[in-house]
């Protein structure tokens, strides 16, 4: 985690560092905008040591031992959705080189901002709750000055939580990962 940290910044810092020519302005952004969720990814697997899954009955169960964002699991779901941009950047720029940059940019951008809204509310399948706080207490026989944050879903949707982890693999990941790179077919 640490050499992606690095590695990304370098690369982010030799983009504002160095003058480029217009012509590649697109693939600047790109690459500024790759580093800077790779930065955001390695940061998260930093804290993946601290991170348990746990799988009872039908629950899925995520617990952080220490301090780990709640976004990663934003990140994390945003993986396959901005990856396609750069290629459909590539694209354009070799099949369509009379489109302006900022044009070039709405394209590729837009279709992974698209993605992206489609499955951002599905993100929030996972949830606190105290039921998941005593399963994690029993599980792996924590005591109560142990602290952790434990956030959970149920595989199959109820009443009180209309989303399922079944839901959300099939509305939301499987959707726009099809979609993300479908769109080169």
């Amino acid at each position: 985690a640490i050499l992606g940290v690095g590695l990304n910044l370098f690369v982010f810092f030799q983009l504002i560092r160095k003058r480029f020519s217009s012509k590649v302005v697109t693939y600047h952004v790109g690459i500024a905008i790759a580093g800077v969720h790779g930065i955001a990814i390695a940061v998260i697997l930093a804290g993946v040591p601290n991170t348990i899954h746990l799988f009872h009955f039908d629950q899925y169960i995520v617990f952080f031992c220490e301090f780990v964002v709640f976004m990663s699991f934003w990140l994390a779901h945003i993986i396959w959705e901005l990856v396609p941009a750069n290629c459909i950047l590539q694209y354009i720029a070799l099949c369509k080189p009379q489109f302006s940059t900022p044009v070039r940019l709405t394209i590729a951008y837009g279709y992974c901002s698209l993605l992206l809204s489609c499955s951002s509310p599905y993100c929030a399948y996972f949830y606190q709750d105290s039921l998941y706080d005593n399963t994690t207490r029993e599980v792996h026989e924590l005591t109560d000055n142990e602290r952790f944050m434990a956030f959970g879903g149920r595989l199959f949707a109820s009443d009180k939580h209309l989303s399922g982890g079944i839901n959300f693999a099939t509305q939301s990941i499987l959707p726009t990962y099809f979609a993300a790179y479908g769109v080169f077919i």
